[in-house]
């Protein structure tokens, strides 16, 4: 039987104190969810005023998530009541809304995995999305089913010289040898998640990681050259007592970005070139005396670094006036329960003065 040790206790309470029973979401589907603790695999649902809570904040529980729970009277499902403070998180804006919300996707990762296909599901613009939306959480590329490329020296080549610091592998699941490489990421007691859209094969990984056929797997359409959704639901899965736990998500064509206040981080290289610029406000596509067009000009800086970096500062203009808004929604959401709180509570009072008046009315 699987146990809590398994799944990044010790690793994540070393410094926390510890008031109540301990799991760690495992399982989320729509509504519900399974936990890992003491005991075991539990079902579970949110406890009613938890819910309530999250529903004002907008931010529910979600897989990786270290929570706190109790269990109602006569009955062996978990309520989940506490939410742990998260060491990170990982978002994209929810595609089920009409309005701008955060999905959080990911919780408490030591490192995330970045697959792409080498068979024609190449993306720098989607990459850099993800490198972009990554740059707080060890991040590892895999292109995968490099069994089916003749290219594969040259794309590593070409990512190697856009990205400088991220670890890039090829991968495929007919080439043993290629996964070795990438087991020295999964220790005990730590969480890795995979990323990327469908069809490039994380489901297989995992199924060749753990040596069962634990996850469904489909064939790429032939017609369109793009995978199907086989994996619908996040859940994290065992890679044994030794080699931590690994989540899988399901297919994402994009990881908008959500959350990258220091998204800089990516791009340290242009950011020492900001600093040598003429003027403070220099917006790195026309001015004289700008450091970074200088760089482009002498071969310095990649081409198609320089022009993703602009793409990505855009979007993160786009992001801050995203959470603007969300901000005013929550508030006004806040607003409006309070409201109906208040209401319920004056219904109550003229009930009770009313019940109070009725009773004194029959004394007399």
């Amino acid at each position: 039987m699987e146990t809590i040790l398994n799944f990044g206790f010790e690793d994540f309470f070393k410094d926390k104190k510890i008031e109540k029973e301990v799991g760690r979401i495992i399982f989320f589907g729509g509504t519900s969810y399974k936990i890992i603790c003491k005991d075991g695999e539990k079902e579970a649902r949110l406890k009613g005023s938890f819910k309530k809570e999250c529903e004002v904040s907008g931010s529910y529980p979600t897989v990786g998530d270290w929570i706190g729970f109790e269990f109602q009277e006569n009955s062996s499902i978990a309520l989940i009541d506490f939410l742990y403070e998260r060491k990170n998180k990982i978002s994209r804006t929810d595609p089920r809304l009409g309005i701008e919300l955060e999905q959080i996707i990911a919780a408490n990762i030591d490192t995330a995995f970045i697959c792409m296909s080498l068979n024609k599901d190449s993306n720098l613009n989607r990459l850099a999305r993800y490198v972009f939306a990554l740059q707080n959480i060890e991040t590892v590329l895999l292109l995968t089913k490099a069994d089916l490329s003749e290219t594969r020296e040259d794309a590593e080549n070409l990512i190697k010289k856009i990205y400088p610091h991220l670890k890039v592998y090829c991968i495929s699941i007919f080439e043993p040898d290629s996964l070795e490489n990438i087991k020295y990421y999964f220790k005990k007691g730590k969480t890795s998640v995979l990323l990327g859209s469908s069809g490039v094969g994380k489901s297989s990984l995992i199924n060749s990681l753990t040596g069962k056929e634990i996850l469904r797997t489909s064939e790429i359409n032939k017609k369109i050259d793009k995978g199907v959704h086989t994996t619908t639901n996040r859940q994290i899965i065992s890679l044994g007592e030794d080699a931590g736990v690994i989540m899988d998500t399901p297919g994402m064509k994009v990881l908008g970005i959500w959350d990258s206040d220091s998204g800089e981080n990516s791009f340290a290289d242009i950011t020492e070139l900001k600093s040598k610029c003429l003027f403070s406000d220099c917006t790195h596509t026309c001015e004289k005396g700008c450091a970074v067009l200088e760089a482009l000009k002498t071969g310095l800086l990649d081409k198609n670094r320089y022009e993703l970096y602009l793409q990505l500062l855009k979007e993160d203009r786009i992001k801050i006036r995203r959470e603007k808004r969300q901000e005013k929604f929550l508030i006004k959401k806040e607003e409006k329960s309070k409201s109906a709180k208040r209401r319920f509570k004056e219904k109550k009072n003229i009930k009770q003065t009313f019940k109070k008046d009725l009773d004194d009315l029959l004394d007399e």
